[in-house]
């Protein structure tokens, strides 16, 4: 996060933006395997007394850890549909190059 009157420099918005992407891929990853998973994902929501209860059955079933297990619930049902499930795998695809890539630029 930038501070008002600081200027940033380049190596920090780097390591920002790299943090950034790393929160990022995580969470794809996790909807990725919920999406993979999705017949599970169901039976933990139908099974949850509470959202609570549903966060922690998702985090055990998933191995996530509560923000991802918090971002599978609160993912949008039409993500179940083909085209978005492949559209989330691409973007996902996409975070991994671009971290990739990063990563390599730094160690130069």
């Amino acid at each position: 996060m930038k501070t008002p009157g600081k200027k940033q420099t380049p190596a920090s918005e780097a390591a920002q933006e790299e943090t950034n992407l790393v929160g990022r891929s995580a969470l794809l990853e996790a909807l990725c395997a919920a999406l993979d998973r999705r017949r599970e994902v169901i039976e933990v929501l139908e099974a949850a007394e509470d959202p609570d209860s549903a966060v922690r059955s998702m985090q055990s079933t998933l191995d996530l850890k509560p923000e991802e297990a918090r971002a599978v619930l609160d993912m949008q049902l039409l993500r179940l549909t083909a085209a978005q499930r492949e559209k989330t795998a691409a973007e996902l695809a996409e975070a991994h190059l671009r971290l990739h890539t990063m990563r390599q630029e730094s160690a130069e």
